[in-house]
């Protein structure tokens, strides 16, 4: 049975029911049975008996109301002195809870804030807490004092989430004290898409194999450095891998140095790989080959832990305000270094260390073999023609270190950094390109001849479709069509074939800017070739300003990175032979509007296709595609690249091949001239 017992005793208040208690007043349980008991009564049971209530129904409001009355009927009957002493105890008591309250906010005023934050300072959770406190104060301020980040979305990436990496990363450099590691924490910087955005601010950024975990769908832009979070060391060298820029925490640890390219076969147990790819770098290496800037640095964190992202900004920032955008990210970082220092490395300001160690210095290089002793050329032609040097840019060299720019004939500039064949060992070869100042401006002029009195003349120019007699007319030689000097001349500005037969006229020259190709080998097998490794080419396109043959001229291109996939079999090495002699004649790249992101002066694909994946099929741009090597060579075919056969291992014609022209009879049987007709 469900019952409730009011006790009623005029000797006690205390053990008043709550309906009689004024001063905590509560509310009370809604029972359906409720047995009143008066203890002043002599009905009640007495000690020893059996409590025998007696049973009448009665409601909540009723027992209220007998209850009130009740009190109120005692209260009367108090002596007069006895009700004052009652008031008097409870108005004491009353102002005692007031004097413990007073008291206890005064205790809380007079604590120091200082000393609160002390307390807070001694766990990671604290820390984590008054850093992204201090973050999110610092980015609302600026804000209001700097209008271009506010103008260009800088904001916090997360708040409370980043409250949790914050606390994981402090913990992860815990570990790497006990562990006596280095355990100092930098800032650096990383780009990556708007759509990724949502998932960063829950989980931060992740390694591949966390994204693969947790199934976290994102996109990959390789891993020439191994599996990692890729940061850098400046705002500016990898802005073309997304349309947002973090500036990151990094916990470094124990790191070592990668020349181009890491291998999973390289054990290390390095906490962070400091990559370099090694392009554009001229002869500013040192001894060992390493670039004497940092520039191009790829800091890869091998761990989620050791990366905090803090602060987001659109590229746009950077890319298209110039210095004004670099000072604006170069004045986040600064605040952020300072709150770094005080909360994460205990006060202390970063010092400069030594450099980590070089896991792969850079090999011996073979020299490039000399001509063949015989041609059944004159005794005295190899004198004559300067033969072991027929190409400025193959100097044989043993080292990196003391690579030097050079001119290449063919080309308004180029120079090349190695020269190597690939084998079971992974060996490098690292291209410069020099883009010309002018196109075609090495086109020799004996190509060109006033037709003779002979000709035909009564024809109309091919190109503007006037007669040849209204202006000056030059034929040329390979093929013997004719056109107006000034016509041939501007149409040799974008080509050097001829405009009607597309017969080379001399070697191509492409609409690339400068740029460098580096190839490597790498145990990653493309898909359908798993019987060898792969070649990797990696080309690097820095931002420059556009020549007088660009789209734009004197407006900024921004430059573009890029990797490529060969299978490292006859058919890849053939191939890369003439993708060299491509690239190094400015035929790889142009610069126009991106495809993909529609956006203007951009450094884009020209015309021939690069596998950008290994495996992924057609899709992705990688393998498994049957047509590839057919499709690819036709596409050389069509920009006058030369057969794989004549050109050597460093992609430039084959000394054979060029002596064999330099030595042709000069006063040859040349062919009937041909003009267009129709």
């Amino acid at each position: 049975m469900n019952q409730e017992v009011v006790v009623i005793d005029s000797d006690d208040e205390d053990r008043k029911p709550a309906a009689l208690n004024r001063n905590r007043r509560q509310p009370r349980p809604r029972s359906k049975n409720i047995v009143l008991i008066d203890l002043s009564n002599d009905d009640s049971p007495k000690n020893g008996e059996q409590l025998q209530p007696k049973k009448r129904k009665c409601s909540m409001e009723e027992l209220d109301r007998e209850l009130a009355e009740r009190l109120q009927r005692e209260e009367s009957q108090r002596p007069e002195g006895a009700t004052k002493q009652s008031r008097k105890n409870h108005d004491a008591d009353e102002q005692l809870a007031q004097r413990l309250q007073q008291q206890e906010d005064y205790a809380a005023k007079k604590a120091s804030p200082g000393q609160e934050l002390q307390s807070m300072t001694t766990s990671s959770y604290g820390k984590a807490v008054i850093a992204v406190q201090e973050i999110i104060a610092f980015v609302n301020k600026a804000k209001t004092t700097h209008p271009m980040l506010a103008r260009y979305n800088v904001d916090t990436v997360a708040q409370d989430d980043m409250v949790f990496l914050a606390k994981q990363m402090l913990d992860k450099r815990e570990e790497f004290k006990n562990n006596n590691l280095p355990s100092s924490v930098d800032v650096g910087y990383h780009y990556t898409s708007q759509s990724a955005m949502s998932q960063i601010r829950t989980n931060g950024l992740l390694t591949k194999a966390d994204r693969e975990s947790r199934k976290v769908a994102s996109s990959f832009h390789g891993s020439v450095f191994g599996d990692g979070i890729y940061t850098s060391e400046n705002p500016t060298a990898f802005q073309d891998y997304g349309d947002v820029g973090l500036l990151v925490g990094r916990l470094k640890g124990k790191a070592v140095r990668v020349m181009r390219h890491f291998h999973p076969g390289q054990n290390t147990d390095a906490n962070t790989i400091i990559g370099d790819k090694i392009v554009s770098c001229g002869s500013n290496v040192d001894s060992s080959g390493w670039p004497t800037t940092n520039y191009r640095h790829e800091i890869v964190l091998r761990t989620s832990s050791q990366c905090l992202p803090m602060i987001r900004y659109d590229k746009a920032m950077v890319a298209n305000t110039g210095r004004e955008g670099l000072q604006s990210v170069g004045y986040l970082y600064a605040h952020l270094i300072s709150i770094i220092n005080k909360l994460f490395n205990d006060g202390a300001i970063e010092k400069k260390v030594a450099l980590p160690p070089l896991l792969n210095p850079t090999s011996q290089i073979r020299p490039v073999p000399q001509l063949p002793p015989s041609l059944g050329l004159p005794p005295n032609f190899m004198q004559m023609t300067q033969a072991p040097n027929l190409h400025p840019s193959r100097t044989p060299i043993t080292n990196l270190a003391r690579v030097a720019s050079t001119t290449v004939r063919h080309t308004g500039g180029a120079a090349q950094n190695a020269h190597t064949s690939f084998g079971s060992n992974t060996q490098y070869c690292t291209l410069n390109y020099v883009a010309p100042q002018k196109l075609n401006c090495n086109i020799d002029s004996t190509a060109f001849k006033s037709p003779s009195p002979s000709c035909n003349l009564n024809e109309d120019c091919a190109i503007c479709m006037e007669s040849l007699t209204s202006s000056r007319c030059k034929k040329i030689v390979v093929c013997g069509h004719i056109f107006h000097d000034d016509c041939l001349k501007k149409a040799l500005r974008s080509s050097s074939s001829c405009p009607i037969c597309r017969k080379s006229i001399s070697e191509p020259q492409g609409l690339s800017p400068s740029g460098s190709m580096t190839i490597s080998t790498s145990t990653i097998c493309c898909k359908g070739f798993e019987k060898s490794n792969s070649i990797v080419i990696s080309y690097s396109i820095p931002a420059s300003i556009q020549m007088s043959y660009h789209v734009n001229p004197g407006q900024r291109q921004h430059g573009k990175n890029e990797s490529a996939y060969l299978p490292n079999n006859v058919d890849g090495q053939n191939l890369l032979k003439r993708l060299k002699y491509a690239f190094m004649h400015g035929l790889t790249f142009t610069v126009g509007t991106s495809m993909t992101s529609h956006a203007p002066n951009q450094c884009t694909w020209s015309s021939i296709h690069h596998k950008t994946r290994a495996s992924g099929g057609l899709r992705c741009h990688g393998f498994p595609d049957p047509n590839y090597f057919v499709n690819c060579n036709k596409e050389l075919d069509g920009l006058n690249v030369p057969p794989a056969n004549d050109l050597g291992d460093d992609g430039f014609k084959s000394s054979v091949e060029i002596l064999m022209e330099i030595a042709k009879p000069i006063h040859m049987k040349s062919e009937k001239p041909k003009r267009y007709v129709g």
